[in-house]
């Protein structure tokens, strides 16, 4: 009896260590603790679509693959929407508070660029260019 005793607490599994890696996401803040919840559930998804490969029926390997590509589906959405976010929150700044604007793109572009009208454009012109790739990548995907 002592001896299924010592096999049952060996075989058992240990309880899992405390989730520090969830507390370092969440304190990135957002969105970046969102972004990185997508990729790490998308890098979840993707070794589970590679074991599926290796040695999982049809079923498996379909669902598998399934996950893997609604994660990738979701983080290319969110990096339209952080886009498009991005420029809404620009072109606001831009009409009601240019001296905050100027604030917020000085560290990046004021050695490079001469005018502040310049720099707006530059950088929505980025952004758009960004959303329209990315729009593109969802349109060839649900295609």
């Amino acid at each position: 009896m002592v001896r299924l005793a010592q096999v049952a607490t060996d075989s058992a599994p240990s309880s899992p260590p405390p989730c520090g890696d969830v507390d370092g996401i969440e304190a990135l803040g957002e969105p970046f603790s969102t972004y990185a919840k997508l990729l790490l559930a998308f890098d979840d998804a993707n070794r589970d679509h590679h074991v599926a490969l290796i040695n999982g029926t049809a079923t498996e390997r379909a669902r598998a693959e399934l996950r893997r590509d609604k994660c990738q589906a979701d983080i290319v959405s969110f990096q339209h929407h952080r886009a498009n976010a991005l420029l809404m929150d620009l072109r606001f700044a831009k009409m009601w508070s240019p001296a905050a604007l100027e604030l917020y793109l000085y560290p990046a572009f004021r050695d490079q660029l001469a005018s502040q009208e310049i720099r707006i454009k530059e950088l929505e012109d980025a952004l758009l260019q960004l959303a329209s790739h990315v729009g593109a990548i969802t349109k060839t995907r649900s295609s």
